[in-house]
């Protein structure tokens, strides 16, 4: 049969209409009955659960992460692949390519609502009335709000753990009193959203100050009660050619996820090649970060234990991996791992590379220029615009901007668009970046922990994230800009107060207001997150907001959001754009 393709997305939107039109899109869904559900992530499948949205009994619901590991549910199936919101499209077409390749018979795509008309233009079907600008940046900036309510990631590629603690500990302030006694204070970081009632997240980093790898345990407690989910991350610098995992379950379930790799049409794995592409390089991630956990496991058992001897939740692993993920991993746990040693993983896990650098030094530079010179006078504006810029020269929200020559030509974007959504740093090259824009600048250097936070932090908030690049031949854990714009938050409070105050002011007042506001000028760095979240001027760690380099007066100024009133220099009368 030949496969077809029909389109439809739910248009009219407004970020208060939008969880019920979640329910709907189910709904739609269910009418449709189809085979197989591919929920785009990273977010879709976390809001799928936190909406507990039901797709019909008998549908078969995974990631598109999932893809290469399920191809064989493909084969002659009705499929429909969901994605919450569509801005350019790309993503949503690339695992269209993939569910073809894989044999499907019948294909549509769904999505709550959508701002570009790109699809649109490219297809004779109808995609509903587009978003507004403003709306949809409304809608993507609370969606990771929203997803606080879930005490997970919506990252999907690491093992989700649930635990419960042991007597006598019942509460997340013990947990964290606790790290903090055994760790230090360095290497927890408590990164809780403003709004507690949504649960506490807790970082405990074994990475180190000096480290360029990163090796972390993160606590999602849903609220206050015994239980929590557990995400161990064990990432490497880069992931080569050697097989590296010697623990028996986490090895044995790597050679069952390698092995359905074997029969997968090439089409539906990105960078295929005697790897496997990078489906190999998630499975190697996924089993890496499960043996950190085993291997760290009894240094808390006086505190928390694993609910499951398996110690994977089976619905998380289901969505990054496909439907036969539960009895691979139960199969795994009984086996007597005395096959384990034939496994070939063609990795390794490499926990030593001097700092090296795999994001292209011309690339990097020319980021790091562009850095310096918008002259962001704290470490969080570098870390910023840091991605600001990438996310501008890789063209994240239009293709058609795309302006580098590395690693994929400009040719090659047009002709692939979803590729340009593939650059971006290491964590060991974000680290070397900031040292060097930091160094230009004169800004202190926050430590590799600090960083790894702060990392976290933006993940959590949208406005990084996680995937992979295929560097030289390597495969590496790089981070993008993602579509939130949260450091905007922080202006449209300030902005909205001035509004409503009704008056304009000088740069002088406004500065003073402002200083008024900020709680203090020296803030340790392990409290930037929840300054950050307070919306006020201490989120930029500026000791004088009325200087000329002042980040927040600076990029307030540079988002076109200021008026002049009146006067011919900065003693002059300004106003807040509506």
């Amino acid at each position: 049969m030949t496969a077809t393709t029909t389109h439809s997305v739910f248009g009219g939107l407004s970020p208060n209409s939008l969880f019920g039109t979640m329910n709907d899109l189910a709904a739609k869904i269910r009418e449709l009955s189809p085979d197989v559900v591919v929920l785009i992530a990273r977010k879709m499948p976390r809001l799928a659960e936190l909406f507990e949205l039901d797709f019909g009994l008998g549908r078969i619901v995974l990631s598109d992460l999932a893809i290469p590991f399920s191809h064989k549910h493909f084969r002659g199936a009705r499929v429909v692949i969901v994605d919450d919101l569509v801005n350019v499209g790309t993503t949503i077409q690339r695992a269209e390519e993939m569910v073809r390749a894989c044999g499907a018979t019948e294909v549509r795509l769904m999505a709550v609502g959508h701002r570009r008309e790109m699809l649109i233009e490219q297809s004779d079907t109808d995609f509903g009335e587009p978003l507004s600008d403003e709306t949809y940046s409304e809608i993507v900036d609370s969606l990771p709000q929203e997803l606080h309510g879930l005490a997970k990631p919506y990252d999907l590629e690491f093992p989700i753990i649930s635990c419960r603690l042991n007597s006598p500990y019942s509460e997340p302030s013990e947990v964290l009193k606790w790290l903090r006694h055994q760790y230090g204070e360095d290497a927890v970081h408590e990164l809780t959203p403003s709004d507690h009632s949504r649960g506490t997240r807790i970082t405990l980093d074994f990475g180190g100050v000096n480290g360029s790898s990163i090796a972390k345990f993160r606590f999602y407690f849903p609220g206050s009660g015994g239980h929590f989910n557990l995400a161990p991350i064990r990432i490497p610098e880069s992931l080569s050619s050697h097989e590296g995992i010697d623990e028996g379950l986490p090895r044995v379930l790597l050679k069952r996820l390698i092995a359905v790799l074997e029969t997968c049409p090439k089409e539906a794995r990105l960078w295929d090649g005697a790897s496997k592409g990078e489906a190999n390089a998630r499975a190697l991630l996924f089993v890496t970060s499960l043996q950190f956990a085993v291997n760290h496991f009894s240094e808390f058992k006086a505190v928390f234990s694993p609910v499951s001897p398996d110690y994977c939740s089976v619905a998380d692993g289901e969505l990054l991996f496909g439907p036969m993920f539960g009895s691979w991993l139960s199969a795994s746990a009984k086996s007597d791992f005395s096959d384990a040693s034939s496994v070939e993983t063609h990795f390794v896990v490499e926990t030593n590379c001097d700092h090296r650098t795999f994001f292209s030094q011309p690339v990097g530079q020319r980021i790091c220029s562009q850095v310096i010179d918008r002259g962001p006078t704290t470490v969080w504006g570098a870390f910023y615009d840091l991605f600001d810029v990438l996310g501008e020269v890789v063209g994240a929200g239009d293709p058609q901007a795309y302006a580098l020559d590395w690693p994929f030509s400009k040719a090659d974007v047009e002709a692939r668009p979803y590729l340009r959504l593939r650059i971006g740093p290491t964590f060991a090259d974000i680290l070397r970046m900031l040292q060097q824009i930091e160094q230009a600048l004169g800004l202190p250097t926050p430590d590799n922990r600090v960083v790894s936070a702060m990392l976290d932090f933006a993940i959590d908030s949208g406005f990084v994230v996680p995937t992979f690049a295929e560097y030289d031949g390597r495969f590496c854990r790089i981070y993008r800009k993602g579509e939130s714009r949260y450091r905007d938050k922080v202006i449209k409070r300030v902005l909205y107060a001035w509004q409503n105050y009704g008056k304009p002011l000088s740069r002088t007042r406004f500065s003073k207001l402002l200083t008024v506001l900020s709680f203090s000028n020296d803030l340790k760095p392990e409290i930037w997150p929840d300054t950050i979240e307070r919306g006020n001027v201490a989120t930029f760690q500026s000791n004088c907001v009325d200087e000329e380099r002042s980040e927040l007066s600076q990029y307030i100024r540079a988002k076109g959001l200021l008026k002049r009133i009146g006067g011919a220099d900065d003693a002059g009368t300004i106003s807040a754009e509506s």
